[in-house]
Protein backbone atom coordinates (compact mmCIF):
# COMPACT_ATOMS: atom_id res chain seq x y z
CA UNK A 1 0.00 0.00 0.00
CA UNK A 2 2.90 2.45 0.66
CA UNK A 3 4.15 2.32 -2.90
CA UNK A 4 0.68 3.19 -4.13
CA UNK A 5 0.50 6.31 -1.89
CA UNK A 6 3.92 7.47 -3.04
CA UNK A 7 2.88 7.17 -6.67
CA UNK A 8 -0.24 9.22 -6.02
CA UNK A 9 1.81 11.95 -4.29
CA UNK A 10 4.30 12.18 -7.17
CA UNK A 11 1.54 12.47 -9.72
CA UNK A 12 -0.16 15.19 -7.70
CA UNK A 13 3.06 17.30 -7.65
CA UNK A 14 3.84 16.96 -11.40
CA UNK A 15 3.28 20.10 -13.59
CA UNK A 16 1.87 20.02 -17.09
CA UNK A 17 4.27 20.98 -19.90
CA UNK A 18 4.45 24.73 -20.72
CA UNK A 19 2.44 25.83 -23.75
CA UNK A 20 4.32 28.40 -25.93
CA UNK A 21 2.64 31.80 -26.28
CA UNK A 22 1.28 32.66 -29.72
CA UNK A 23 3.50 34.96 -31.74
CA UNK A 24 2.84 38.68 -31.43
CA UNK A 25 0.93 40.24 -34.27
CA UNK A 26 2.91 43.13 -35.83
CA UNK A 27 0.76 45.77 -37.45
CA UNK A 28 1.85 46.84 -40.94
CA UNK A 29 3.78 50.10 -41.17
CA UNK A 30 1.50 52.89 -42.35
CA UNK A 31 2.63 54.86 -45.41
CA UNK A 32 1.86 58.51 -46.13
CA UNK A 33 -0.97 59.06 -48.56
CA UNK A 34 0.08 59.02 -52.20
CA UNK A 35 3.42 57.21 -51.67
CA UNK A 36 4.20 53.60 -52.66
CA UNK A 37 5.19 51.06 -49.97
CA UNK A 38 8.78 51.21 -48.73
CA UNK A 39 11.20 49.04 -50.70
CA UNK A 40 13.00 47.95 -47.49
CA UNK A 41 12.05 47.31 -43.84
CA UNK A 42 12.60 50.34 -41.66
CA UNK A 43 16.12 50.33 -40.19
CA UNK A 44 16.80 49.33 -36.62
CA UNK A 45 13.27 48.07 -36.03
CA UNK A 46 11.84 51.60 -36.10
CA UNK A 47 8.09 51.85 -36.51
CA UNK A 48 6.03 54.44 -38.37
CA UNK A 49 5.32 57.43 -36.19
CA UNK A 50 8.70 57.27 -34.39
CA UNK A 51 9.80 60.46 -36.17
CA UNK A 52 13.42 59.36 -35.79
CA UNK A 53 16.11 59.81 -38.41
CA UNK A 54 19.73 59.03 -38.99
CA UNK A 55 22.59 60.77 -40.80
CA UNK A 56 24.44 57.52 -41.43
CA UNK A 57 24.07 55.21 -44.43
CA UNK A 58 21.88 52.65 -42.65
CA UNK A 59 18.65 54.52 -43.44
CA UNK A 60 16.49 54.11 -46.51
CA UNK A 61 16.22 56.90 -49.08
CA UNK A 62 13.12 57.80 -51.10
CA UNK A 63 11.05 54.79 -52.20
CA UNK A 64 11.32 55.49 -55.94
CA UNK A 65 14.33 54.26 -57.93
CA UNK A 66 14.18 56.67 -60.90
CA UNK A 67 12.85 60.17 -61.38
CA UNK A 68 12.59 62.79 -64.09
CA UNK A 69 10.83 66.08 -64.63
CA UNK A 70 10.28 68.93 -67.05
CA UNK A 71 9.43 72.56 -66.27
CA UNK A 72 8.17 75.59 -68.13
CA UNK A 73 10.31 78.61 -67.19
CA UNK A 74 9.21 82.24 -67.18
CA UNK A 75 12.26 84.37 -66.34
CA UNK A 76 13.56 87.91 -66.31
CA UNK A 77 17.22 88.71 -67.03
CA UNK A 78 19.39 91.58 -65.89
CA UNK A 79 18.98 94.47 -68.40
CA UNK A 80 21.61 94.85 -71.10
CA UNK A 81 24.42 97.24 -70.24
CA UNK A 82 24.24 100.71 -71.75
CA UNK A 83 26.63 101.41 -74.66
CA UNK A 84 26.49 105.14 -73.92
CA UNK A 85 25.08 107.91 -76.09
CA UNK A 86 24.97 106.46 -79.59
CA UNK A 87 23.18 109.44 -81.14
CA UNK A 88 21.29 112.61 -80.36
CA UNK A 89 18.03 113.53 -82.08
CA UNK A 90 17.48 117.28 -81.76
CA UNK A 91 19.64 117.14 -78.64
CA UNK A 92 17.84 114.15 -77.05
CA UNK A 93 20.21 111.24 -76.25
CA UNK A 94 19.62 107.83 -77.82
CA UNK A 95 21.12 104.59 -76.47
CA UNK A 96 22.25 105.94 -73.10
CA UNK A 97 20.00 103.72 -70.96
CA UNK A 98 19.98 100.02 -70.20
CA UNK A 99 17.75 97.73 -72.28
CA UNK A 100 15.04 95.56 -70.74
CA UNK A 101 14.33 92.23 -72.43
CA UNK A 102 11.05 91.58 -70.63
CA UNK A 103 9.76 88.09 -69.99
CA UNK A 104 11.85 85.26 -71.42
CA UNK A 105 10.35 81.79 -71.90
CA UNK A 106 12.21 78.51 -71.64
CA UNK A 107 12.29 74.94 -70.41
CA UNK A 108 14.13 73.06 -67.69
CA UNK A 109 14.60 69.37 -67.06
CA UNK A 110 15.99 66.99 -64.46
CA UNK A 111 16.61 63.22 -64.33
CA UNK A 112 18.13 60.88 -61.80
CA UNK A 113 18.50 57.31 -60.56
CA UNK A 114 19.51 55.66 -57.30
CA UNK A 115 22.42 53.25 -57.65
CA UNK A 116 22.17 51.19 -54.45
CA UNK A 117 19.35 49.14 -52.91
CA UNK A 118 18.80 51.54 -50.01
CA UNK A 119 18.50 54.54 -52.38
CA UNK A 120 21.14 56.63 -50.65
CA UNK A 121 23.59 57.08 -53.56
CA UNK A 122 22.66 58.04 -57.09
CA UNK A 123 23.35 60.15 -60.16
CA UNK A 124 21.48 63.23 -61.37
CA UNK A 125 21.48 65.68 -64.27
CA UNK A 126 19.57 68.83 -65.17
CA UNK A 127 19.45 71.58 -67.74
CA UNK A 128 18.04 74.96 -68.70
CA UNK A 129 17.35 76.44 -72.13
CA UNK A 130 15.81 79.89 -72.60
CA UNK A 131 14.64 81.34 -75.88
CA UNK A 132 16.72 84.01 -77.62
CA UNK A 133 15.13 87.36 -76.87
CA UNK A 134 15.69 90.29 -79.24
CA UNK A 135 14.74 93.95 -79.03
CA UNK A 136 15.03 96.78 -81.58
CA UNK A 137 15.05 100.57 -81.17
CA UNK A 138 15.46 103.29 -83.81
CA UNK A 139 15.73 107.05 -84.20
CA UNK A 140 15.49 109.23 -87.30
CA UNK A 141 14.22 112.51 -88.83
CA UNK A 142 12.67 114.90 -89.46
CA UNK A 143 15.04 116.70 -87.10
CA UNK A 144 18.81 116.54 -86.97
CA UNK A 145 20.29 113.23 -85.85
CA UNK A 146 24.04 112.99 -85.25
CA UNK A 147 26.41 110.48 -83.66
CA UNK A 148 28.70 112.25 -81.18
CA UNK A 149 32.17 110.96 -80.34
CA UNK A 150 35.54 112.12 -79.09
CA UNK A 151 38.19 112.40 -81.80
CA UNK A 152 41.41 110.87 -80.50
CA UNK A 153 43.45 113.12 -82.81
CA UNK A 154 42.24 116.35 -81.22
CA UNK A 155 40.83 115.05 -77.91
CA UNK A 156 37.80 117.17 -78.75
CA UNK A 157 34.17 116.47 -79.66
CA UNK A 158 33.16 115.47 -83.18
CA UNK A 159 29.95 114.51 -85.01
CA UNK A 160 28.99 111.89 -87.57
CA UNK A 161 25.87 112.85 -89.53
CA UNK A 162 22.86 110.51 -89.66
CA UNK A 163 20.04 112.85 -90.66
CA UNK A 164 20.84 116.47 -91.52
CA UNK A 165 18.78 117.60 -94.57
CA UNK A 166 20.55 120.96 -94.70
CA UNK A 167 23.83 119.11 -95.27
CA UNK A 168 22.36 116.70 -97.84
CA UNK A 169 22.11 113.69 -95.50
CA UNK A 170 18.86 111.88 -94.64
CA UNK A 171 18.63 108.66 -92.71
CA UNK A 172 18.09 106.81 -89.42
CA UNK A 173 19.96 104.84 -86.77
CA UNK A 174 18.77 101.54 -85.27
CA UNK A 175 20.03 99.24 -82.54
CA UNK A 176 19.28 95.52 -82.20
CA UNK A 177 20.12 93.62 -79.04
CA UNK A 178 19.68 89.97 -78.22
CA UNK A 179 20.35 87.54 -75.38
CA UNK A 180 20.22 83.77 -74.82
CA UNK A 181 20.90 81.79 -71.63
CA UNK A 182 21.40 78.03 -71.36
CA UNK A 183 23.29 75.47 -69.29
CA UNK A 184 23.38 72.07 -67.61
CA UNK A 185 24.79 70.24 -64.60
CA UNK A 186 25.64 66.61 -63.81
CA UNK A 187 26.70 64.96 -60.58
CA UNK A 188 26.22 62.42 -57.83
CA UNK A 189 23.52 62.67 -55.17
CA UNK A 190 23.61 61.39 -51.59
CA UNK A 191 20.45 61.10 -49.55
CA UNK A 192 21.55 62.43 -46.16
CA UNK A 193 18.32 61.61 -44.37
CA UNK A 194 14.79 60.39 -44.91
CA UNK A 195 12.71 60.27 -41.72
CA UNK A 196 10.86 57.09 -40.88
CA UNK A 197 7.51 58.80 -41.31
CA UNK A 198 8.66 60.15 -44.72
CA UNK A 199 7.93 63.75 -43.74
CA UNK A 200 11.50 65.02 -44.12
CA UNK A 201 14.23 64.33 -46.66
CA UNK A 202 17.56 65.96 -47.53
CA UNK A 203 20.01 65.39 -50.40
CA UNK A 204 23.57 66.51 -51.03
CA UNK A 205 24.87 66.83 -54.60
CA UNK A 206 28.34 67.32 -56.07
CA UNK A 207 29.33 67.52 -59.71
CA UNK A 208 30.00 69.77 -62.71
CA UNK A 209 28.15 72.93 -63.87
CA UNK A 210 28.13 74.70 -67.24
CA UNK A 211 26.39 77.99 -68.05
CA UNK A 212 26.36 79.87 -71.37
CA UNK A 213 25.37 83.55 -71.71
CA UNK A 214 25.37 84.73 -75.34
CA UNK A 215 24.55 88.38 -76.27
CA UNK A 216 24.91 90.81 -79.15
CA UNK A 217 24.51 94.50 -79.93
CA UNK A 218 24.26 95.79 -83.50
CA UNK A 219 24.23 99.49 -84.40
CA UNK A 220 23.14 100.16 -87.98
CA UNK A 221 23.01 103.52 -89.76
CA UNK A 222 21.28 103.90 -93.11
CA UNK A 223 21.65 107.30 -94.77
CA UNK A 224 21.24 108.72 -98.22
CA UNK A 225 23.90 111.29 -99.09
CA UNK A 226 23.32 113.94 -101.78
CA UNK A 227 26.59 115.34 -103.05
CA UNK A 228 30.21 114.37 -102.38
CA UNK A 229 30.76 111.45 -100.00
CA UNK A 230 34.23 110.44 -98.82
CA UNK A 231 34.54 106.66 -98.92
CA UNK A 232 37.76 104.83 -98.05
CA UNK A 233 39.88 107.76 -99.17
CA UNK A 234 38.12 108.60 -102.45
CA UNK A 235 35.22 110.98 -103.10
CA UNK A 236 31.89 109.77 -104.45
CA UNK A 237 29.47 112.07 -106.26
CA UNK A 238 25.73 111.94 -106.76
CA UNK A 239 23.15 110.24 -104.53
CA UNK A 240 24.66 107.38 -102.58
CA UNK A 241 22.95 105.00 -100.12
CA UNK A 242 25.34 104.49 -97.20
CA UNK A 243 25.07 101.72 -94.59
CA UNK A 244 27.40 101.74 -91.57
CA UNK A 245 27.22 98.72 -89.27
CA UNK A 246 28.95 98.07 -85.94
CA UNK A 247 28.43 94.74 -84.23
CA UNK A 248 29.50 93.65 -80.73
CA UNK A 249 28.96 90.11 -79.52
CA UNK A 250 29.96 88.61 -76.17
CA UNK A 251 29.84 85.06 -74.93
CA UNK A 252 30.44 84.01 -71.32
CA UNK A 253 30.93 80.31 -70.56
CA UNK A 254 31.14 79.27 -66.92
CA UNK A 255 32.37 75.78 -66.12
CA UNK A 256 33.56 74.28 -62.87
CA UNK A 257 32.76 72.07 -59.87
CA UNK A 258 29.50 72.52 -58.02
CA UNK A 259 28.01 71.41 -54.69
CA UNK A 260 24.42 71.64 -53.56
CA UNK A 261 21.97 70.88 -50.77
CA UNK A 262 18.22 70.34 -51.03
CA UNK A 263 15.63 69.70 -48.34
CA UNK A 264 12.00 68.66 -48.67
CA UNK A 265 9.03 68.44 -46.30
CA UNK A 266 5.98 66.29 -47.06
CA UNK A 267 2.62 66.14 -45.36
CA UNK A 268 0.01 63.93 -46.94
CA UNK A 269 0.06 64.63 -50.66
CA UNK A 270 1.55 68.12 -50.33
CA UNK A 271 5.25 68.96 -50.29
CA UNK A 272 7.61 71.95 -50.18
CA UNK A 273 11.31 72.12 -50.96
CA UNK A 274 14.25 74.49 -50.68
CA UNK A 275 17.60 74.04 -52.41
CA UNK A 276 20.78 75.82 -53.34
CA UNK A 277 23.86 75.18 -55.48
CA UNK A 278 27.27 76.84 -55.44
CA UNK A 279 29.69 76.61 -58.34
CA UNK A 280 33.25 77.93 -58.35
CA UNK A 281 35.24 77.85 -61.57
CA UNK A 282 36.28 79.69 -64.70
CA UNK A 283 34.35 82.16 -66.86
CA UNK A 284 35.69 82.08 -70.40
CA UNK A 285 34.82 85.48 -71.90
CA UNK A 286 34.87 86.19 -75.62
CA UNK A 287 34.17 89.48 -77.40
CA UNK A 288 33.75 89.59 -81.20
CA UNK A 289 33.82 93.11 -82.67
CA UNK A 290 33.11 93.78 -86.33
CA UNK A 291 32.44 96.87 -88.47
CA UNK A 292 31.46 97.43 -92.08
CA UNK A 293 30.72 100.37 -94.36
CA UNK A 294 28.75 99.76 -97.55
CA UNK A 295 27.81 102.10 -100.41
CA UNK A 296 25.16 100.74 -102.75
CA UNK A 297 26.60 100.11 -106.19
CA UNK A 298 30.18 100.71 -105.05
CA UNK A 299 30.95 98.00 -102.50
CA UNK A 300 31.87 97.47 -98.87
CA UNK A 301 35.00 97.94 -96.79
CA UNK A 302 35.96 96.72 -93.31
CA UNK A 303 35.30 99.18 -90.54
CA UNK A 304 32.24 101.09 -89.41
CA UNK A 305 32.22 103.94 -86.91
CA UNK A 306 32.53 102.29 -83.47
CA UNK A 307 34.49 99.31 -84.83
CA UNK A 308 37.34 100.13 -87.23
CA UNK A 309 40.21 98.37 -88.97
CA UNK A 310 43.51 98.65 -87.10
CA UNK A 311 41.88 99.33 -83.73
CA UNK A 312 39.27 97.08 -82.14
CA UNK A 313 38.16 94.74 -84.94
CA UNK A 314 38.60 91.06 -84.13
CA UNK A 315 38.09 88.49 -81.38
CA UNK A 316 39.29 89.06 -77.82
CA UNK A 317 39.26 86.38 -75.12
CA UNK A 318 40.05 86.22 -71.43
CA UNK A 319 39.40 83.98 -68.42
CA UNK A 320 38.13 85.18 -65.07
CA UNK A 321 37.35 83.63 -61.70
CA UNK A 322 33.66 82.83 -61.48
CA UNK A 323 31.19 82.24 -58.65
CA UNK A 324 27.78 80.86 -59.62
CA UNK A 325 24.90 80.80 -57.11
CA UNK A 326 21.61 79.05 -57.89
CA UNK A 327 18.75 79.04 -55.33
CA UNK A 328 15.24 77.66 -55.73
CA UNK A 329 12.06 77.04 -53.75
CA UNK A 330 9.08 74.92 -54.81
CA UNK A 331 5.77 73.55 -53.58
CA UNK A 332 3.42 71.03 -55.08
CA UNK A 333 0.94 68.18 -54.89
CA UNK A 334 1.56 64.47 -55.34
CA UNK A 335 -1.47 63.23 -57.26
CA UNK A 336 -0.27 59.62 -57.58
CA UNK A 337 2.53 57.34 -56.42
CA UNK A 338 4.22 57.92 -59.79
CA UNK A 339 3.76 61.65 -60.32
CA UNK A 340 3.44 65.11 -58.82
CA UNK A 341 2.99 68.70 -60.01
CA UNK A 342 4.90 71.69 -58.67
CA UNK A 343 5.46 75.43 -58.93
CA UNK A 344 8.60 77.26 -57.89
CA UNK A 345 10.82 80.31 -57.99
CA UNK A 346 14.53 80.41 -58.92
CA UNK A 347 17.33 82.96 -58.67
CA UNK A 348 20.66 82.61 -60.47
CA UNK A 349 23.73 84.86 -60.06
CA UNK A 350 27.12 84.96 -61.80
CA UNK A 351 29.71 87.40 -60.51
CA UNK A 352 31.71 88.32 -63.65
CA UNK A 353 30.56 88.54 -67.28
CA UNK A 354 31.33 90.67 -70.34
CA UNK A 355 28.32 92.33 -71.97
CA UNK A 356 28.16 93.90 -75.47
CA UNK A 357 27.29 97.44 -74.45
CA UNK A 358 30.35 97.59 -72.22
CA UNK A 359 32.66 96.92 -75.16
CA UNK A 360 31.77 100.19 -76.92
CA UNK A 361 34.49 102.88 -76.82
CA UNK A 362 33.32 106.40 -77.72
CA UNK A 363 36.85 107.70 -78.37
CA UNK A 364 37.54 107.25 -82.09
CA UNK A 365 40.41 107.97 -84.44
CA UNK A 366 38.80 109.75 -87.40
CA UNK A 367 41.63 108.56 -89.68
CA UNK A 368 40.37 104.98 -89.26
CA UNK A 369 36.73 105.73 -90.17
CA UNK A 370 36.18 104.82 -93.87
CA UNK A 371 33.58 107.61 -94.40
CA UNK A 372 35.64 110.32 -92.74
CA UNK A 373 37.38 113.08 -94.71
CA UNK A 374 40.44 112.37 -92.53
CA UNK A 375 40.60 108.71 -93.54
CA UNK A 376 44.20 107.62 -93.97
CA UNK A 377 44.18 103.86 -93.66
CA UNK A 378 45.82 102.85 -90.39
CA UNK A 379 47.64 106.00 -89.32
CA UNK A 380 47.29 107.77 -86.00
CA UNK A 381 46.33 106.58 -82.55
CA UNK A 382 44.76 103.19 -81.88
CA UNK A 383 41.18 104.12 -81.09
CA UNK A 384 38.65 102.81 -80.37
CA UNK A 385 40.12 100.06 -78.20
CA UNK A 386 38.70 96.85 -76.73
CA UNK A 387 37.52 97.98 -73.30
CA UNK A 388 37.47 94.59 -71.55
CA UNK A 389 34.88 95.92 -69.08
CA UNK A 390 32.79 93.41 -67.14
CA UNK A 391 29.78 93.31 -64.84
CA UNK A 392 27.78 90.80 -62.80
CA UNK A 393 24.66 89.04 -64.09
CA UNK A 394 21.47 87.61 -62.63
CA UNK A 395 18.31 85.85 -63.80
CA UNK A 396 15.19 85.02 -61.85
CA UNK A 397 11.69 83.75 -62.44
CA UNK A 398 9.00 81.13 -61.99
CA UNK A 399 8.64 77.52 -63.06
CA UNK A 400 5.69 75.17 -63.41
CA UNK A 401 6.44 71.51 -63.92
CA UNK A 402 5.66 67.83 -63.67
CA UNK A 403 7.85 65.21 -61.99
CA UNK A 404 7.54 61.45 -62.53
CA UNK A 405 8.91 58.72 -60.25
CA UNK A 406 9.20 54.97 -60.54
Amino acid sequence: MLPGLLATFVLAQAQPPAVPAPPAVVAPVAQPAGLPPSIDPLPGGAQAGDGGFSFDTTHNGPPWAFWGGVDYRMMWLKPAASPGVLATANGVPFGAGTTEFGRVNGIGFSVGAWLNDRHTWGVTAGGLLLEQKDTIAAVGGPGTVVRPFTDALTAGPALFLVNAPAAGVTGSLATAQGIRLSGFDVGVVNNLLTTCDCHWAADFTAGFRYLDLDEYLTVTQRSTVTGPLPFAGRPLDGVDALTVTDRFRTRNQFFGPQVGLRGEYRTGSFFASLGGKLGIGNVHQRADIDGRSDVTGVGAVAGGLLATQGSNLGRFTTNRFGVLVDVGVAAGYQFAAWGRAKVGYDFLYLNDVARPGQQVDATLNSRLIPTSRNFAGSSGLTAPVPTGRTDDFFAHGFRVGLELMY
